[in-house]
């Protein structure tokens, strides 16, 4: 990290230390004369987390229990959620030392300078009669289905660095965290109970997008109870790249 960015850092952050969240740096300053935009409480932060986390894993991890087999994708949807968790917890801790971090590249650009913010930017950059259920507490997949499966489920709840702009937002920074975990919790928990009812009553029939097992009628209504919280969901992403 450059002197300069140290510098600001500390004169920005040591000079207040009844605060453990420095304004230095941040996107929206507060003041008697400004517009407050930093409204969002706790609650609704968890609600933005949730949608931003909670998409198109929902009808791609069903269809991976086949592979992987009802208990070791079980395993695999709580492991990795931990995981993602602990890493969206770090990920607010740096920004609270770092107030002026508002996205992963800026966070990388203070671990590694210029290069690697330039890498990091580049990388974020039913069946009718007698049949088989196939249904498998524990599958074996080969090594590349398997590796596939478990990263697929692992990549469902990894996007964690979108949380970092909503924290501008936040009415009360320093809660962050119990945004984090109530929104990693249900996505985790949605995540594992929906995958497993859908395998459990479509077994090797499940289809993917999972939608796709329903019958008719309810499959075409299911996509349009989904599609509008998709273009929700890329409509948070277009904010959080405008802001």
């Amino acid at each position: 990290m450059s002197a300069e960015l140290k510098e600001a850092h500390h004169t920005g952050y040591e000079s207040n230390p009844a605060s453990s969240w420095s304004d230095h740096g941040e996107i929206f300053s507060k003041g008697d004369d400004q517009v407050d935009f930093c409204t969002v409480s706790w609650v609704r932060a968890a609600v933005i987390f949730l949608k931003l986390i909670f998409a198109t894993g929902v009808l791609s991890i069903p269809s991976l229990m086949y592979e992987l087999g009802a208990f070791p994708g079980a395993i695999n949807v709580v492991g990795w959620g931990i995981l993602n968790t602990y890493c969206a917890i770090i990920q607010g801790n740096f920004r609270r030392e770092y107030p002026e971090c508002h996205t992963i590249v800026d966070m990388a650009y203070i671990v590694g300078d210029g290069a690697l913010k330039e890498l990091v930017g580049l990388l974020s950059d039913s069946q009718v009669g007698d049949f088989e259920l196939g249904y498998q507490a524990i599958g074996s997949p080969n090594f590349i289905s398997g590796i596939t499966a478990s990263v697929t489920i692992f990549v469902s709840s990894a996007g964690t660095s979108a949380f970092i702009p909503v924290i501008a937002e936040m009415r009360n920074t320093k809660e962050y965290p119990k945004s984090v975990y109530l929104s990693m919790s249900l996505a985790t928990a949605s995540y594992l109970t929906f995958s497993l009812v859908i395998y459990a009553w479509c077994g090797k029939w499940i289809a993917s997008p999972a939608l796709g097992s329903a019958g008719g009628i309810v499959k075409r209504v299911a996509y349009g109870i989904a599609l509008p919280g998709l273009i929700i969901n890329g409509c948070l992403y277009v904010h959080i790249a405008a802001k």
